[in-house]
């Protein structure tokens, strides 16, 4: 098992490689490698984007019942003891199985071929904590990839999906606040009391007094004397 974190411009991504123990191995060591893995993911913090990736030797099937935050519709086949065991922890950590949850012709997702060519199963896969799984645009197997191994290799598309940062009304007024101290009442220019830097500050109070003002004086064909 190895981890690896990495900085970006908008989040940090923790990735993990992992080999699982086989089916037929014994209760003790598998719940020793899951017990290694929990612990090691309750590590990674919450607005990571987390991926897990490897060969868990784990059918997860099709059956979605008891499972199904964690597995989509496009499982195959029948769930081994592995596949219990990987659904728990994905339950437990908030973790999804990306390999079911997009659709693809059964080529496209299954992952590992016997020796003699007879048997094909899903057994490795890429997980995702599902606070990111809007990010994942793409989970499948290419076949003609020379890798050198009964193991297809399967490629796990990502394009972060960010919130949108929300943008703060701007009010076209301004709030104004007045405070006269002592001695600084009669210091206004007019019955108003609003000083010239005030109409500065604020154009739409400009507007409005030199608007009051021309009216005084168009009616009383007078200039006011303040």
């Amino acid at each position: 098992m190895i981890r690896a974190r990495f900085d970006s411009k908008y989040c940090k991504a923790t990735f993990f490689q992992v080999y699982a123990p086989t089916n037929d191995k014994n209760d003790e060591v598998k719940e020793e490698f899951y017990s290694l893995l929990s612990s090691e993911l309750h590590k990674i913090p919450k607005h990571d984007l987390l991926m897990v990736n490897g060969d868990f030797n784990a059918k997860v099937g099709k059956d979605r019942r008891g499972y199904e935050d964690a597995l989509g519709t496009e499982g195959i086949g029948d769930r081994n003891d592995n596949g219990n065991r990987l659904l728990e922890c994905c339950i437990n950590n908030e973790l999804v199985v990306m390999g079911t949850q997009f659709q693809h012709k059964d080529i496209h997702k299954l992952t590992w071929k016997s020796p003699d060519g007879r048997t094909r199963n899903m057994i490795d896969h890429s997980l995702v904590n599902r606070k990111w799984i809007k990010s994942v645009r793409d989970t499948r197997v290419f076949r003609d990839a020379d890798v050198g191994s009964d193991h297809n290799l399967v490629i796990c598309t990502v394009k972060l999906c960010l919130k949108a940062a929300k943008k703060q009304e701007k009010s076209h007024k301004k709030s104004l606040q007045y405070r006269q101290t002592e001695g600084q009442a009669d210091k206004s220019p007019g019955g108003d009391q609003i000083s010239a830097e005030l109409l500065l500050a604020d154009l739409d109070t400009a507007v409005k007094v030199l608007t009051d003002l021309l009216g005084k004086i168009w009616r009383k064909e007078k200039l006011p004397d303040d």
